[in-house]
């Protein structure tokens, strides 16, 4: 999707695929992270908003799409593919190897895929994977559900916690926030920048209940669209990520909240998170 480049309206896939279509445009999905929603993406028990899971469904409307099973589908880091509609486009995609790949007229595989003469080790744990959690919503989408249930009931946390604020809602399992004390009458992105570093720098370093979380580099214009009565002392700016992809987020949800909110709290206080 386009955000940020593109109107939220305009941008989603769902809107794109009929726009382009008018014109003959071919269309690529990059559903490498979050191309496994789909499976969350019908029926009553809603889990994704209306645009999101609207946005999934139109992957299967496309010319192509990018798919990384090394993230939602439990599988190892070698395992990703790109799929076509039309398997002709292949011919495009192929590389040149006669020494090495002459028996056939027919492409081969050494020849359009990333893994070339190595085992096929990937794709047999992927069709485990899938046996085992086949591709609906009770299978895998359950695993997925989790995660999900997980960002929406912290995203909710967040809200009420005086110490810690939302960078945007997450739209599948991905949390972005920042510190913020209830003493700041301006948030300066700056201070955020340098809060978010110190309850990274916190969480990893604690001898006791350590607590990994990571940092999205913003820019300013785009943290303005989100807050605008932020500051803007600063080109970019810095807010904690967290990624809640396994279902085992969701029952110790409770204590990493209270965990990173203790952190903000002593970033918002202490000298190194007061923006001087």
């Amino acid at each position: 999707m386009a955000e940020g480049v593109l109107s939220r309206e305009v941008g989603a896939l769902h809107c794109i695929v009929p726009l382009v279509r008018r014109y003959g445009v071919r269309v690529h999905a990059d559903a490498a992270y979050g191309g496994f929603f789909r499976l969350l993406a019908d029926g009553d028990a809603q889990l994704l908003a209306v645009e999101t899971g609207a946005a999934l469904r139109a992957v299967a409307q496309c010319d192509s799409v990018a798919i990384d099973p090394h993230k939602h589908g439990l599988q190892p880091y070698g395992c990703g593919a790109v799929l076509f509609r039309d398997p002709e486009v292949a011919r495009f995609f192929r590389h040149d190897s006669p020494y090495t790949y002459y028996t056939s007229r027919r492409p081969h595989l050494g020849e359009i895929s990333l893994e070339c003469s190595r085992s096929g080790a990937a794709a047999a744990a992927l069709w485990l994977t899938f046996r085992l959690l086949p591709l609906t919503r009770a299978g895998l989408g359950g695993v997925l559900a989790a995660g999900r249930r997980a960002a929406v009931r912290w995203a909710g946390l967040i809200d009420a916690s005086p110490y810690l604020e939302l960078y945007q809602p997450p739209e599948l399992d991905i949390m972005t926030y920042y510190p913020a004390s209830p003493a700041d009458a301006l948030s300066r992105l700056s201070r955020i920048a340098a809060r978010s570093s110190e309850v990274m720098r916190r969480g990893m370093n604690a001898k006791e209940e350590p607590v990994f979380l990571s940092i999205a580099r913003i820019p300013a214009a785009e943290f303005i669209a989100r807050h605008a009565d932020a500051v803007v002392d600063s080109d970019h700016t810095q807010v904690l990520r967290s990624v809640l992809m396994k279902p085992e987020s969701e029952p110790y949800l409770g204590q990493l909240h209270h965990r990173v909110e203790k952190l903000a709290k002593a970033a918002c206080a202490g000298p190194r998170g007061n923006g001087r």
